[in-house]
């Protein structure tokens, strides 16, 4: 299996888009801290505004986007010139490469997210030194690459099913700015999209975004997703797996 995952971070490692998936959560963080800086957000709590501002944008539309266009560049390699055919007749079980193909867009995610923990810990030594630290900046963004785990799951199987790559990219552009809507209502539990955002909020004391157009943030559904999560990753990891067994390529 690690010669498996090795080989598709080899497949993957210099194209532009993956590159830039790891500068993204630098970025973020910067802007966020640039926001606070020059006084665009209200608060009392520069931990919670710190953090607000680097993960709600992140983790609602940036990340399931980023996810999205990651597995979307890793089928359309395969079914470029055909590849596919190649890897499904060699020796390697099928159930195989399927899995060591969600293991390295799981690992791509998880160095991401490591980045941006990194990034939101240096710069916020830098503006608030004196603020006594908060543990949600550590485990919320790991709970929210537990809860993206479904979303990989269902666009790789979108992405093994789609040959065309703008088509691939197109549902999940789609499906994401759709849960960027509806992720604080009750219907954002139906998009798996939704459910990293619900996870990175997850033991935050508060997360108002400071305006007075806008209300503190809800998500009516978060206390469900540590039962959706396991169990809907579970059936469309096994879906896809088994679909992928049986598909004629």
């Amino acid at each position: 299996m690690l010669n498996l995952i090795k080989c598709e971070l080899i497949k993957i490692k210099n194209l532009k888009p993956i590159i830039l998936s790891f500068i993204v959560p630098l970025l973020m963080s910067i802007v966020g801290l640039i926001n606070i800086y020059r006084g665009l957000v209200e608060t009392t709590d520069l931990w919670d505004a710190v953090y607000n501002q680097t993960f709600l944008l992140y983790a609602s539309l940036t990340l399931p986007l980023a996810i999205t266009i990651i597995i979307s560049i890793q089928w359309r390699l395969e079914y470029k010139k055909n590849n596919i055919l190649n890897l499904c007749s060699s020796s390697i079980k099928l159930n195989k490469i399927y899995l060591s193909k969600i293991m390295t867009t799981l690992l791509i995610i998880f160095l991401n997210i490591i980045i941006l923990i990194i990034s939101v810990l240096i710069f916020s030594n830098i503006l608030i030194p004196k603020e006594s630290f908060r543990y949600y900046v550590i485990y919320a963004p790991i709970i929210a690459f537990l809860y993206s785990i479904p979303l990989v799951c269902l666009q790789h199987l979108i992405s093994m099913y789609n040959r065309n790559f703008i088509g691939s990219v197109s549902v999940g552009i789609i499906l994401s700015f759709i849960g960027f809507l509806l992720s604080h209502t009750s219907l954002g539990i139906l998009i798996p999209n939704t459910y990293i955002v619900c996870g990175s909020f997850i033991g935050v004391s508060s997360y108002p975004i400071a305006t007075d157009m806008m209300a503190t943030i809800t998500f009516p559904y978060i206390n469900l997703l540590i039962l959706v999560v396991p169990i809907l990753s579970i059936i469309l990891y096994l879906l896809g797996n088994y679909l992928f067994s049986k598909k004629e390529f």
